[in-house]
């Protein structure tokens, strides 16, 4: 792609400005959870049909998933993107 090469070609802080540029025009991370997913979760919480984990179960499974970290290292529980997984891992 030429603008890519283009943009490759730029010194350093003029990249940086450019991805600064780029990424203010993209959507906040997270924000495409609709409202009813969000109310279906609520309903599953209050019937129990979803454990609940800890901000740092949260951080370490988040960190696992992008392969930050090793579970195993961090002395955590193997977790996994299906909500029943974890709720049988507690």
């Amino acid at each position: 792609m030429e603008i890519e090469q283009e943009a490759l070609a730029l010194p350093d802080c003029d990249r940086a400005s450019l991805v600064a540029k780029l990424l203010d025009t993209l959507p906040p991370q997270g924000t495409d959870v609709t409202d009813e997913e969000v109310e279906q979760r609520e309903r599953e919480m209050d019937l129990r049909q979803m454990a609940a984990i800890s901000h740092e179960e949260f951080v370490h499974f988040v960190q696992e998933q992008r392969g930050q970290i090793s579970r195993i290292d961090a002395g955590m529980p193997r977790m996994t993107l299906n909500d029943r997984d974890i709720l049988e891992s507690h």
